[in-house]
């Protein structure tokens, strides 16, 4: 066991400290209820990088160019996936809903004929689904340690104006000019390249799962204000992703990332069970 800690000794790191900034950008993306939107755009970015491993030659894992090409190409396709999908939004024709699951199922299926095209691709589908966590070189983990903290850093120091916006697209819909404009294609853009390098890097369930089971278990546990409930959701995504980790290294038939999604219900379903005897408790003891 200790071997394989020392194995992952960036990986664990790695993985819970972009878990958690994944679990802080979910609570901004439900917020502005965006959640099919982002099923959408994660699946093209899946798209974009089957498209360059297959058209281009299958590098080695070891050589950066193998994460370059792959990662631009799926920024690129994830891009043009979100102008569609708001194009076709705005039609006001249909719900939102609707026109971003109808394009997350055309995008599934050009996945799957893409891996059907090129065969070689057939097994990197399967680990886009269920993740590369466990097989991040130190390289990757090192990069990925550093961007999710960064992000991580960057989201809880401006926690206040991103999320007022979130509130006021809720409210009063999409409308920014000036500055605020300017700020919102930076957030866009921020979240785009976020979500295509945790979809190619650490696979689609990962960001899934990390983006938003913590911000919707935990909804209503924190009456105390948005402050808790983000901090709740960084809590649940650090010690989902170690305590998922650790189990499926201690028992090896155990997949990684499923085990995380486990964890993550678990831990944040533990924390609403605790918060309602909590507030059973103070009840009775006030009479």
């Amino acid at each position: 066991m200790t071997e394989l800690l020392n194995l992952y000794l960036w990986t664990i790191p790695a993985g819970a400290i972009f878990g958690a900034a994944l679990a802080l950008l979910g609570c901004q993306i439900a917020a502005r209820e965006r959640v099919v939107q982002t099923f959408c755009v994660s699946q093209g970015a899946i798209v974009g990088v089957l498209i360059a491993l297959g058209m281009g030659t299958l590098l080695d894992h070891s050589d950066p160019e193998f994460h370059a090409v792959p990662l631009l190409a799926s920024v690129l396709t994830s891009t043009l996936v979100f102008a569609v999908s708001e194009f076709f939004a705005k039609q006001e024709r249909t719900s939102k809903s609707t026109v971003f699951a109808s394009i997350f199922t055309f995008l599934l299926a050009c996945s799957y004929l893409i891996s059907v095209v090129f065969p070689a691709l057939e097994r990197h589908m399967a680990n886009v689904f269920f993740g590369d966590l466990a097989t991040l070189t130190e390289f990757d983990s090192k990069i990925t340690l550093v961007l999710g903290g960064v992000t991580l850093l960057g989201l809880i120091q401006f926690w206040k104006p991103v999320s007022n916006r979130s509130f006021e697209i809720a409210i009063y819909g999409e409308m920014a000019t000036g500055g605020r404009k300017r700020q919102e294609f930076l957030y866009l853009g921020l979240t785009l390249i976020l979500l295509c390098y945790a979809v190619q890097f650490l696979g689609f369930l990962f960001t899934m799962t990390l983006l938003f089971l913590p911000t919707t278990i935990l909804t209503g546990v924190a009456q105390k204000g948005l402050r808790l409930h983000l901090a709740l959701c960084i809590v649940v995504a650090l010690i989902s992703v170690v305590v998922g980790f650790l189990l499926s290294l201690s028992f090896t038939q155990l997949p990684t990332v499923p085990m995380v999604t486990v964890t993550v219900v678990i831990s944040a379903l533990t924390l609403v069970l605790l918060s309602h005897l909590w507030r059973r408790f103070r009840g009775e003891t006030r009479l």
